[in-house]
């Protein structure tokens, strides 16, 4: 049985086993050759240039609370004209007496419209984005009513013949 050599004997069981084995570790190994490693340039990493929140003067302020308070009434006085335009132009060429859902037919148009000049670019500017989302709640809300409308047309007919 071989044990551990006197000249490490002597340092101590624990310390002369840890050099002990680190010699025996070193003669085994081969010496290899140094790889010879490049490195690149270091550069520096770019910072990233973000917007700067600028906060909003009061006169944009009231402007903008303004344009979101002018905007629906503005629609609102137009609609009509709108609608009536519609309903000529259709009349005139004939496609109204086409298309079987005549009720819905303006604010489809509209509706269509207003998604056209959106994708066209109108949503890039805050009152363009601001004028497409009042038409789009002003169309949608017709619809409903139309709708409503028509339900309750059809109440009252179900409700004259019942009487009979």
């Amino acid at each position: 049985m071989t044990g551990l050599p006197k000249k490490f004997a002597k340092m101590g069981f624990k310390k002369g086993w840890r050099l002990y084995k680190q010699l025996k570790t070193k003669t085994k190994t081969k010496p290899r050759a140094k790889v010879k490693t490049t490195r690149g340039k270091k550069t520096m990493t770019k910072k990233r240039k973000g917007k700067k929140a600028v906060p909003k003067s009061t006169m944009e302020k009231v402007l903008s609370s303004v344009i979101k308070i002018a905007l629906p009434v503005a629609y609102g006085f137009t609609r009509d004209k709108i609608s009536n335009g519609i309903d000529s132009i259709l009349d005139k060429t004939g496609i109204g007496e086409r298309i079987p859902a005549t009720e819905f037919t303006d604010e489809g148009l509209i509706l269509a419209t207003a998604w056209g000049v959106g994708k066209m670019g109108a949503n890039k500017s805050p009152i363009g984005r601001q004028v497409l989302k009042v038409v789009d709640i002003v169309e949608k809300a017709r619809i409903g009513e139309t709708l409503s409308d028509i339900q309750q047309k059809n109440n009252n007919n179900t409700s004259s013949s019942s009487n009979w």
